[in-house]
């Protein structure tokens, strides 16, 4: 029985060799506060199964300690965000902005530029009166402070524009994509269509404007067809219309007019009415110049 009880320590020992360093550091911690509490106190020979007993429970500790320490690092980790935009972002209106901040990121970068060229012929112009005059005079040594002091402030711009215009190329390059995507994104009221063959749509949008979209490709009666809506307020109802053919075939805009509710229009102007009664006017006449050519080739034939 003795030489089996050693077996079973030699293998719960080469065991526990396997075990991370963190896990044998506390049981080595573990044994030396052990040690310190009984220096007082003669140690007794302790049997080779008791020893296995006690191998084993450090083991079984360990192993709990890692598990519970696995466990709780999953805990913490950030959740993964979805890569989704929020349900009142405004495409549209982010994209006008970003719009604009790119064109004054342009304009600072092309400001940074100009800077930097009026430095370099500041500096040159320094340099060769500088070369010529042997005892420099308190004018050239103030411009030299001048050009020192736009060194340094175009050092300090030339950066920062440069890094304004990136973030807003990307910034409208990811409005371009939102639009793409979800084209009604910052939509707060009803999808409202009209139009010929109803290809136009209007919706109000979370920032409280009307917004105006035409989906009209391969649809003849668009070009005729004045656009526009009706804006319910508090206390009336107004009608906006932008006019026949200065709406794009595939168009999206916000109009900027703050409204309660966006309603179709559905009647037609008088402007629109004569200029579709005059493109049908010339189509009819092209139609009687082509039966008259027909009726003279007939007549011909007969004879």
């Amino acid at each position: 029985m003795k030489w089996l009880a050693l077996l079973a320590l030699s293998q719960v020992l080469a065991h526990s060799s396997a075990l991370p360093a963190e896990l044998e550091d506390g049981g080595d911690q573990e044994e030396d506060a052990d040690n310190e509490e009984d220096l007082d106190v003669e140690e007794a020979p302790v049997p080779a199964a008791s020893l296995a007993q006690v191998s084993a429970s450090k083991v079984s500790a360990g192993l709990a300690k890692q598990s519970a320490a696995v466990a709780n690092s999953a805990q913490a980790a950030p959740p993964k965000i979805p890569d989704v935009l929020p349900s009142g972002f405004d495409a549209i209106s982010f994209l006008a902005e970003s719009e604009n901040a790119e064109e004054a990121a342009l304009t600072a970068e092309a400001d940074a530029v100009q800077a930097q060229a009026q430095e370099a012929r500041s500096g040159a112009w320094l340099r060769r009166n500088l070369a010529r005059l042997r005892n420099h005079s308190a004018e050239d040594a103030d411009l030299a402070l001048a050009v020192k002091a736009a060194r340094q402030s175009l050092a300090q711009k030339a950066p920062f524009a440069a890094k304004t215009w990136a973030k807003a190329r990307r910034a409208r390059q990811a409005a371009l994509q939102a639009t793409k995507a979800v084209p009604f994104l910052g939509q707060s009221g009803s999808l409202r269509s009209f139009g010929p063959e109803r290809c136009v749509t209007t919706w109000r949008g979370s920032s409280g404007s009307c917004f105006l979209r035409s989906d009209c490709d391969g649809v003849p009666d668009f070009d005729f067809f004045d656009i526009g809506f009706l804006c319910e307020g508090s206390d009336k109802v107004e009608e906006h219309r932008f006019g026949a053919g200065v709406w794009g075939r595939r168009e999206v805009q916000d109009t900027a007019v703050q409204c309660g509710r966006c309603l179709p229009l559905e009647k037609a102007t008088a402007a629109a009415l004569s200029k579709e009664v005059r493109s049908l006017k010339s189509s009819l006449s092209t139609v009687t110049e082509r039966f008259s050519a027909l009726q003279a080739e007939a007549n011909r034939l007969r004879r």
